[in-house]
């Protein structure tokens, strides 16, 4: 990132009390590099810094495609604009690669996959997808409310 994380990301742009919260310490007045407004603001890199020990607490890589970006789930969890939330993303990667080359181990940001919420193992995600298709085979396909539960299920949590 050219900036370094030094650009100044305003506490309006946060929309996350919590975060907002933590990110009280070290605020300085100046102009928002993503709205133009000026307030209490603290460079991107703390904002990054902040998400992204929330993030890596909660969320793990998944294996398909069809699963959120960390973007996607930075503006669902910090309340960050969609710009925003690429950008911090976009620092992110950039940073930990650094990091990642130096202690030879993968960066959790250049992913070609999406994310899910942590502490689903992942063969119990397989075996409850494998239950599902076979209960559509042998089972009520049109009137299974076991069914619609579990699809419910799946896409509320990917739209959060």
């Amino acid at each position: 990132m050219s900036d370094g994380g030094e650009a100044p990301i305003c506490l309006a742009c946060v929309g996350d009390p919590h975060l907002r919260a933590r990110l009280l310490t070290g605020v300085r007045h100046a102009t928002c590099d993503e709205c133009g407004e000026d307030g209490a603001a603290v460079p991107l890199a703390r904002l990054a810094e902040e998400i992204d020990g929330a993030f890596q607490d909660h969320f793990e890589l998944t294996p398909y495609e069809q699963s959120p970006s960390a973007a996607d789930i930075f503006v669902r969890i910090a309340g960050l604009a969609p710009d925003l939330a690429w950008r911090v993303e976009d620092y992110l990667r950039e940073t930990l690669e650094k990091v990642a080359e130096r202690e030879d181990r993968p960066n959790l940001y250049d992913y070609s996959t999406g994310f899910a919420p942590a502490g689903t193992p992942l063969f119990w995600q397989h075996a409850r997808w494998d239950r599902f298709c076979a209960m559509l085979r042998t089972n009520g396909r049109y009137f299974n409310r076991e069914a619609e539960t579990w699809l419910d299920e799946v896409l509320i949590a990917t739209e959060k």
